[in-house]
């Protein structure tokens, strides 16, 4: 299917600059590929002007005359979808031409749903049923479901106009402003603080760069059919829109069909109009599911009933493979009044994720988040050996814990667990030391979180050591408590800034772009780092208030909580004591 020219060249005429364009046809084009989209309103907020990757808008646009996108860069527009007024149905700039939209707005009950999107409007990876991708072949082996999705992603971008998808990827953003996107200095990087956060970055940058180098630098001759030569900016684009854009599948999405040949239905794809709903952590407005199109919902009951009143066979195996829904909804969580912004929650994922790929940190608190205290259950026991003395009697010497003793029952219990891994998995647990933990993507750091849940594996370790190690009349829970004090008293003075600095640094780039902004300044480098530094402000100031409040927890002689016990006491007991008598073998 393509989109209609007659339509489009309407849309461009009462369109006054490209994005308004660019958001008409992006929306014309879904509501004839079947898009259900009376109940909402989509709208453009002018964010910044950035510099875009080379060649790509002489690959999507055609005009460069529009007075305010030029100088080398594009003023990018932040979009947010919001439910229908009486007001957005007379703007020309989003325009409804579904002939059963309502005359009139209405408030969306809990439960009803917002809007559809069919399947064919998607763009996925292999071996999804979405509208394209779901044949394609993986840019390289080991290809991650981001990378195959953002490989899709260029692909229609090449084609352009030839493109079925061309309005949506010309409706997608030009940058994603985030510090994985390969524009951050390192110092802008740096400026997170928090070493695992950097470490990420830093990986996922290096992942992007060797991949272009290895798979896309090459000879027009020996390029493979799946993928060109793509530049590192242009691979960026595309892994950043994948990145921040793509949604969980679910099983129902999956080809079923013929497998051979085919990967199994997992991956990764984009659901148009959605992905441009806003993300918030509390109480978002609504939530996306599998569902059936209005048209294929009549289908399925007139097959219902014919089925039931000449008492035929129930359907085969293939016609309720037919029967799957044929796309995703917007579901109301809470009844919305004409005017309400749609937001969603992208994942259940902590800041990290958000800033690193999205580029955002909200300002409402994410009770996901944590701070990683140390990065490995050895590296505590280093630390342990390190900072801790025996509290004993005063006329007894101070001893240090044995750094060798600690660090075997650090490695024992690593080993223990992920021996449980092994078995939860199906696997052999005695292939622990074969299997490869390095690319498991297991996040084996001790942590702390809003929920002042403490970390069993780290609990468990200390407890060993102190009752084999310390003397007998040790408060243990008083030194565990003066452990993790000392530990993020540590981390909070080794940070560059305080809490309190970051308020004022954040309060000094606000002042700046306001200024900017009253003042027309087009300073767009000024700005753009203004606006980096306020976001990572707000990211590493978040990560402190959890620290701030352990501190206060713990002076309030509290102990970190044991989630496990609490949602089942007996279940704990009895695997705590299993747990320990398998550890004191093991030594």
């Amino acid at each position: 299917m393509s989109l209609d020219t007659t339509t489009t060249t309407t849309a461009t005429t009462l369109a006054g600059n490209k994005n308004d364009r660019r958001l008409q046809e992006f929306i014309l084009w879904c509501e004839q590929k079947g898009c259900e989209l009376s109940k909402v309103h989509i709208k453009s907020i002018d964010a910044y002007k950035v510099e875009t990757p080379k060649g790509h808008l002489a690959l999507l646009d055609d005009d460069d005359d529009d007075d305010d996108e030029t100088g080398g860069g594009e003023k990018e527009f932040d979009r947010r979808v919001y439910c229908r007024t009486a007001d957005d149905d007379d703007d020309n700039n989003n325009s409804n031409t579904n002939v059963d939209a309502p005359t009139k707005t209405t408030m969306i009950k809990k439960g009803e749903r917002i809007l559809f999107v069919p399947f064919a409007c998607c763009v996925g990876t292999q071996g999804l049923r979405v509208g394209t991708g779901g044949d394609s072949l993986p840019p390289f082996e080991q290809a991650t479901s981001s990378e195959r999705l953002a490989a899709e992603l260029l692909r229609q971008r090449d084609l352009k106009e030839k493109s079925e998808f061309y309005p949506y990827i010309n409706a997608l953003p030009k940058v994603i402003d985030s510090p994985t996107c390969g524009t951050w200095t390192t110092e802008e990087i740096k400026e997170m603080q928090f070493a695992d956060a950097i470490g990420t970055c830093a990986k996922t940058l290096a992942r992007d760069s060797v991949n272009v180098e290895m798979h896309f630098k090459k000879e027009e001759t020996t390029a493979t059919r799946s993928c060109r030569n793509w530049t590192k900016k242009e691979w960026a684009w595309a892994m950043a829109n994948a990145r921040s854009r793509a949604v969980e599948i679910d099983a129902d999405i999956g080809d079923v069909g013929n497998k051979e040949g085919r990967m199994p239905p997992s991956g990764a794809f984009v659901a148009p109009f959605i992905d441009m709903c806003n993300h918030t952590h509390v109480d978002p407005a609504a939530f996306w599911r599998p569902a059936y199109s209005e048209k294929k919902k009549k289908e399925i009951e007139g097959m219902n009933l014919k089925t039931t009143s000449q008492h035929e066979e129930a359907p085969s195996e293939q016609e309720q493979e037919k029967n799957k829904p044929d796309g995703v909804e917007l579901v109301a969580r809470r009844d919305l009044e004409p005017g309400d912004e749609i937001t969603v929650s992208y994942a259940v994922a902590d800041s990290d994720t958000f800033l690193l790929f999205g580029g955002f940190v909200t300002e409402s608190r994410n009770p996901r988040d944590t701070v990683e205290l140390w990065r490995t259950l050895p590296e505590s026991a280093t630390w342990l050996s390190e900072k801790l003395v025996d509290a004993g009697s005063s006329e007894q010497n101070a001893m240090a814990i044995p750094l060798e003793y600690s660090k075997g029952v650090a490695y024992a219990i690593v080993e223990q667990r992920r021996q449980h891994i092994l078995e939860a998995m199906g696997q052999n647990k005695a292939d622990v030391n074969k299997f490869d933990w390095d690319k498991s993507g297991l996040d084996e750091s001790i942590r702390a979180g809003w929920n002042f849940a403490r970390d069993e594996a780290h609990h468990a370790m200390f407890s060993f050591i102190v009752q084999n190690v310390m003397q007998p009349d040790n408060d243990n829970d008083q030194l565990y408590r003066q452990v993790l004090i000392g530990r993020i008293t540590e981390l909070l003075q080794s940070l560059p800034t305080s809490m309190e600095e970051d308020v004022q640094i954040m309060e000094q780039c606000v002042s700046l772009l306001d200024n900017n902004d009253n003042n027309n300044n087009n300073d767009n480098e000024t700005r753009l780092k203004a606006l980096r530094l306020k976001t990572v402000c707000r990211y590493r100031g978040q990560k402190k208030a959890i620290l701030h409040q352990w501190l206060n927890f713990l002076a309030k002689d509290e102990m970190p909580r044991d989630l496990t016990a609490i949602k089942n006491q007996v279940k704990a007991k009895e695997a705590t004591s299993s747990a320990a008598d398998e550890l004191a073998a093991m030594l």
